[in-house]
Parts: C-alpha cells; sequence; structure tokens
C-alpha cells in the first residue's frame, strides 16, 4: 500500500477479511518509496525499493508482496527496469485528486480563488517554529532533476543555486523556505505553504509552478514528518498540499483553492500550472496469488470502495486511534460489505 491514510484504511479493511473469511494471515508493508514500489513489490523484486533488484528474479521466485492497494500511478518504465509482471486487478469507484488548501480558520469559504490569497491573513514565515520542519537541501526541493523541470518551464534563475551536481532549490537565510519570485525580496510577505515529508518532488514542483506563473507569494518547506505536519498546520495560519480522500490532519472541513482548468497536454509537456485532474486508483496484484490463494485473488478484484466509505473509514480510525480498529468497526457497520 501507499502511505496515504485512504490507502491504509482500504488495505487494513482488505486484510481483515482476508483473515476472517479466508482464514490466511497478512502482513501489511508501506510502500514508503511511492507508487512505484508497489509495482516492484508485488512483481517479486528483492528490495522494492531498488528498481535495480528486480531484474532476472523478478518473475522466477515465489513473490513475499501479493497486493497492493490505492496505487494512484500507471507504472513508468526506465532504462534499468522497461517492464515488470504484475496484474491489474481494476480500479476503486473512488478516485485521487491533489490539491492546494488552507484551513478554515483563515477562510469559512468552501473554496477560493488562486487570486484572492492576498485578502487573506496569514502567519509570516519567521513565526513558525522551525523545530518542525527539515532543511530544504534535505527534501525534494534539493532534488536537481526536478529542479531542471522547473527551470524547462519558469525563467527563474534566482530561486536555484548549485548543489548535489546541479541545481538546487535556493532557500535563503536560515535554508528551511524557498521563497516563491513575488515575495524573495520581502519575505514577510510570503504565505507559509508546507508540505509532509512523503510528498513528491512531482508535487512540489507543481507548487513552484503554480506560485512562478501566478504570482501566489508561497514561501515552501517541508515537515519533519506526519507528526511535525500535523503540528505546524495546527499552530499556523499557512497553507499545504494535500491528496485526496486522506485524513483532514486534525482541521475541520479545509478549504481548497482554485487554478484555471486542466490542461491536459500542457500537463503532459511538464507544465503543471493548471489544476490537477481526477486519478484513477488502482488495485495490483502478484501473477502468482491466484495460484496460491485463487479466492484471495478473486476477491481483491471484487473489492470495492466508494468515497462515502474511505471518508468514513477515515473518521472511525481517527476517531478509534488506529486504521484497523477504524476498519473493524466500520465493517461491524456495514455488514453487507463483508
Amino acid at each position: 500500500m501507499n502511505d496515504l491514510d485512504a490507502g491504509h484504511v482500504s488495505t487494513a479493511v482488505a486484510s481483515i477479511l482476508i483473515e476472517e473469511v479466508f482464514g490466511y494471515h497478512t502482513i501489511n508493508r508501506s510502500s514508503g518509496g511511492g507508487p512505484q514500489e508497489a509495482y516492484r513489490a508485488v512483481a517479486g523484486c528483492l528490495d522494492p525499493g531498488d528498481e535495480s533488484s528486480c531484474g532476472a528474479a523478478a518473475g522466477t521466485i515465489p513473490t513475499s508482496w501479493h497486493i497492493a492497494l490505492d496505487v494512484r500511478q500507471p507504472f513508468q518504465a526506465t532504462t534499468t527496469l522497461p517492464t515488470l509482471d504484475f496484474v491489474d486487478a481494476g480500479a476503486m469507484s473512488y478516485v485521487g485528486r491533489r490539491g492546494h488548501f488552507l484551513k478554515n480558520s483563515v477562510s469559512t469559504s468552501g473554496t477560493i480563488r488562486y487570486m484572492d490569497l492576498q485578502f487573506l491573513s496569514f502567519d509570516t514565515i519567521s513565526s513558525v517554529d522551525r523545530f518542525y520542519l527539515k532543511q530544504c537541501t534535505n527534501t525534494q526541493l534539493a532534488n536537481t532533476t526536478m529542479i531542471r523541470s522547473y527551470l524547462d518551464i519558469v525563467s527563474d534563475s534566482s530561486g536555484v543555486t548549485l548543489g548535489n551536481g546541479g541545481f538546487i532549490a535556493f532557500c535563503p537565510a536560515d535554508g528551511y523556505f524557498w521563497l516563491a519570485p513575488s515575495c524573495r525580496s520581502n519575505s514577510s510577505q510570503c504565505i507559509p505553504y508546507f508540505f509532509n515529508s512523503y510528498h513528491r518532488a512531482v508535487d512540489v514542483l507543481e507548487v513552484m509552478q503554480k506560485a512562478a506563473v501566478w504570482n501566489i507569494p508561497w514561501a515552501i518547506s517541508v515537515a519533519y514528518d506526519e507528526a511535525s505536519f500535523e503540528e505546524v498546520l495546527a499552530t499556523s495560519r499557512s497553507m499545504f498540499f494535500r491528496y485526496t480522500p486522506d485524513s483532514q490532519v486534525g482541521l475541520v472541513s479545509p478549504v481548497e483553492v482554485i487554478f484555471p482548468a486542466h490542461n491536459s497536454a500542457a500537463w503532459a509537456n511538464g507544465n503543471f500550472s493548471t489544476a490537477s485532474t481526477d486519478v484513477s486508483v488502482q488495485k495490483l496484484l502478484s501473477q502468482d496469488l491466484i495460484t496460491l490463494a485463487p479466492e484471495v485473488d478473486a476477491f481483491i478484484v471484487a473489492f470495492d470502495l466508494t468515497a462515502a466509505h474511505v471518508e468514513t473509514l477515515l473518521a472511525d480510525s481517527e476517531a478509534l486511534g488506529s486504521f484497523r480498529s477504524g476498519a473493524c468497526n466500520w465493517l461491524n457497520n456495514w455488514p453487507e460489505v463483508a
């Protein structure tokens, strides 16, 4: 599964049913390396976190990991790994989205247009406790490939510096925030914008592009971990990146920022300045599961959750303190699903 809470709760539901209905023991593993790690896991790579570990071993030995849920990205072939053997078990009824949010204590509107952020009151970056943040050099802001992609779309030589054998984001002063061009000369005018530590380079790239293209005064930083992310949002008037459906990080009805309509051609060319679009949430299986446990294979193919299901599961999990407790409570209240 992925590191998103929607992936955790859907996996918890499936695990309970596999154990109690079919009698198998399950072990859950989070694919901290993102969707591509999930593909490598079900394909039998010896170390799913390292694509070079796949090689001839993939598909030739019993796999250790058989199911991956809430996968929100197609398999991406590379020179090292042009193909992989896995089974696409179809999509969930709910879809995934990525968006830009602020707390409803900053605005009570259900949504707000990006150009209206200037009329809201945010904290300054100087008031944010650095204890909860990573320095830019230890985050995706130091990803040279991502920064090269940023410069391909935006002419912003003052926003980068040399490092890691290429260009990385330039984070002035104490090195915790990258400042958008529109507030770089006066950081007190910047809006703090936070990422969780598991967010991907392409997510950071999207926000940097939007800030530059639409003249949004964002100051981008990455939280040290999940608890730090929740703490910094709870204690600051700020903005944040979020996948949905996902937990509300302790917030009630976060407000989404609206951008110009999605331009699929621009996104295909690496320009992410317009709004994102819904993505399919896939289920993956190992090729040998149908032989090892055909009834479980058939169950996962049929397994489905709606957006309403996931939202209830997330709420139950938060209230009860764990994903498994939330899933168990939800299954007791939805016996027809089981």
